[in-house]
């Protein structure tokens, strides 16, 4: 392979992920206890009250500049009709990511929240 095919490729590969439950009762959250289903590259979610999120990260990102995609729910299919969002917060270092669960502005917990890390 060569170098510039090899730093396009890594330049794809997501960073991190986590799936982790949104309403678990006891923080931080690790794959350990239960909160995070599944993960690669994070070591813990921190609550940071209703709706709001620390994600933290094994392995630092180069730079607080990387690119995150979430998505959430209840896995229940009665989210369709509100406006789910998820927003980043104002925790932002090469280490850690905050967000914020909401539906309609107000804060919400949410039973699924997931999230995938792309950058250096």
């Amino acid at each position: 392979m060569t170098r510039a095919r090899e730093t396009s490729e890594n330049a794809r590969q997501a960073k991190a992920w986590v799936n982790f439950d949104g309403t678990f009762e006891t923080s931080p959250f690790t794959e350990a206890n239960g909160g995070i289903r599944d993960s690669f590259n994070v070591t813990s979610v921190t609550d940071r009250g209703t709706g709001r999120y620390t994600v933290n990260l094994t392995n630092a990102m180069a730079s607080a500049n990387y690119s995150v995609s979430a998505m959430c729910g209840n896995g229940d299919g009665v989210d369709i009709g509100a406006t789910t969002s998820v927003a980043n917060e104002t925790v932002l270092t090469s280490s850690t990511f905050g967000i914020r669960v909401s539906q309609n502005d107000a804060g919400i917990n949410k039973v699924f929240v997931s999230l995938i890390f792309f950058g250096e």
